[in-house]
């Protein structure tokens, strides 16, 4: 729990501090003796901005934050993490499954989740900035096989983990009376077909890694999540 409560306090003070130096402006000449500042509290001025500009930058520098800290995680706690949040997840599924807000709930973590995955593999990345392409079928694991990087294993973890919450919560948002085959089908393609979509756009513009390993790791990470959608189907089944 320490390691937890260290990891939100860090995220706190980062988001506290780019607040205060962007969007506040303290006069320093008010700043200048104690008795000054009991007499004449400071006053802040709150500058906000005409367009989105900062909004933007706060946002991206929460997420770089949350992501790293995430990233840095063990695996063993990461895998942990996951568990807990996906049995309170299907624990919900079976209690409010047929509530309309609770499929539209639904519908905007999808959302949130495909605005996430488009920042961090294409928004967040410069052209042309290390650019490497691997268009050979488990080059990463050959790569290991060769006294690789053992950091490669991380990755490929990590790239199936992002699209599990994908694949878990696109199996929950489709219809009811959908069979579970179909669902399972309709949401796997689905999202290969985005990951291979992201991979391209990286390929066409030089951004980060192209892989054709990312898309199978992605495709089996929303397997694993559509999978357990049908779980969660049958458990809110069972709970009428």
């Amino acid at each position: 729990m320490k390691k937890y409560s260290n990891f939100v306090a860090k995220l706190g003070n980062e988001c506290y501090y780019y607040i205060r130096r962007k969007l506040f402006t303290v006069p320093s000449q008010e700043l200048r003796t104690i008795n000054e500042h009991r007499k004449h509290p400071p006053m802040v001025t709150v500058c906000l901005p005409m367009d989105c500009g900062h909004f933007k930058m706060l946002i991206s520098t929460i997420l770089d934050i949350l992501l790293q800290q995430l990233y840095c995680l063990n695996i063993r706690d990461i895998i942990l993490l996951a568990a807990v949040a996906t049995c309170f997840l299907i624990y919900l599924h079976g209690r409010y499954n047929r509530k309309v807000w609770w499929r539209l709930l639904l519908g905007l973590a999808l959302l949130c989740w495909a605005a996430v995955v488009a920042y961090t593999t294409v928004s967040s990345r410069s052209d042309g900035q290390q650019f490497v392409c691997h268009m050979t079928i488990f080059h990463s694991y050959r790569e290991i096989l060769h006294g690789g990087n053992p950091e490669i294993l991380r990755s490929n973890f990590m790239n199936i983990l992002l699209f599990y919450p994908a694949g878990l919560l696109g199996g929950m948002v489709l219809p009811r009376k959908w069979p579970g085959w179909l669902r399972c089908i309709l949401v796997v393609l689905l999202l290969a077909a985005m990951s291979a979509g992201i991979e391209w756009m990286q390929y066409r513009f030089s951004l980060g890694q192209c892989e054709i390993d990312d898309v199978l790791h992605n495709t089996v990470g929303a397997l694993l999540g559509v999978l357990l959608s049908l779980y969660a189907r049958k458990y809110a089944a069972k709970g009428k």
